[in-house]
Parts: C-alpha cells; structure tokens; sequence
C-alpha cells in the first residue's frame, strides 16, 4: 500500500435544521478526528470564527430547500480515508458529501530567456473578412462609397424598361 499523504478537498453539505453550535462541533470533532489520523487541515471555508455559509439549494435534498454548506482541504494517508468516511456517514445532520484527491503539484521551473529568432516567425493575427462587409479589403484602404440614387430616376428607368 501507498504510505504517501494525500491532499483531499472535502465538501460537507448538513440539514438547516442543525444550530450553528452543533454545526461548530461537528466540524471540530472532524478535524479532531484527522489529526488523530497523522493528517492535517490546511484550508477551511468559512473559517472556524464565521458563520456557516446558508444557500438555497437547486433542488431538495431530503426534502430540504436549503442547507449550509462547508469546504476544506486536509492531507491525510489513503487508508485513513474509510474512517472519516465512516464518521461523515454516522452524522444524520450531514445530508451530502464529496471527499476529492487532489494531486499535490510542484512548480515548474520557467524559461526566463526568450528565443528572438522564433517571435521573428510568427505571424500577424489578422481577421478573416467578414461575408457582409463586402469584398477584401487590405489594412488602409476606405471603404467604396456607393452612390446614393434618387427615386424619380428609378422611375424613369423602370418605365423605359417596360415600354421596350
């Protein structure tokens, strides 16, 4: 087995039923149970100070329109995961959870030269014409101003054209 710490995001969805003191409790008796597992929490939203976070839900969840919401991230060993898992499930006033892996990443190192000799070689973005501004212009150019034609003489032409 793996013996790596893992990064987790945990998401916890509890009843609005529950009070903000048993709500409070319920997250310090999971974390509790974390580092007792040799893991850590490192992120927490809303913070241990602040009110939970209340939303109206999209759809009803066992029949509740609304619900508070939590989130944190936690490292912790993969065989750890079953117990707080267990916990969670224990917990009637947890109505929904998502435990995620996340993949802990190391940064890259960055060219900090760039090569001139490859930017010479890239060309120009340039715009493909639009169908209804006529035809292809290049950069520069005005744009062909059509005369303006007066009614009458469309008349004129339109009667000379039918008596023919």
């Amino acid at each position: 087995m793996n013996s790596e710490n893992k990064l987790y995001q945990l998401t916890l969805i509890f009843s609005p039923l529950v009070k903000e003191e048993k709500l409070k409790e319920i997250l310090s008796n999971l974390k509790q149970k974390i580092t007792a597992l040799s893991g850590s929490v490192s992120e927490e939203i809303p913070s241990s100070e602040s009110a939970p976070i209340k939303k109206r839900l999209a759809y009803p969840i066992k029949k509740q329109p609304e619900a508070f919401f939590s989130f944190f991230k936690f490292v912790l060993l993969p065989e750890s995961i079953k117990e707080i898992k267990k916990y969670i499930d224990s917990r009637e006033e947890i109505l929904r959870h998502l435990i995620i892996s996340k993949k802990i990443t190391k940064a890259k190192p960055t060219k900090e030269t760039i090569d001139m000799k490859l930017i010479d070689k890239i060309e120009p973005f340039r715009k493909a014409p639009m169908p209804d501004r006529g035809p292809e212009r290049s950069r520069g150019e005005k744009p062909v101003k059509k005369e303006k034609v007066k009614i009458e003489e469309l008349d004129k032409k339109l009667k000379e054209i039918l008596d023919e």
